[in-house]
């Protein structure tokens, strides 16, 4: 398996708990990070999800 990384908004309005389970169920590593838009609204968060996969 492909190690994979699925970024979250919180809240997320298209992945709910029970989906983002089953993407860790299935290998997937998902970060939960604040805000609406990730990249504006918590670029630190961003960032921090990211350490070790660039």
């Amino acid at each position: 398996m492909v190690p994979s990384l699925v970024q979250l908004a919180d809240p997320s309005l298209t992945i709910d708990t029970e989906a983002a389970d089953q993407l860790r169920e299935r290998g997937f590593q998902v970060a939960v990070v604040a805000g609406h838009c990730i990249h504006r609204d918590d670029l630190e968060g961003l960032m921090a999800s990211l350490q070790g996969w660039i």
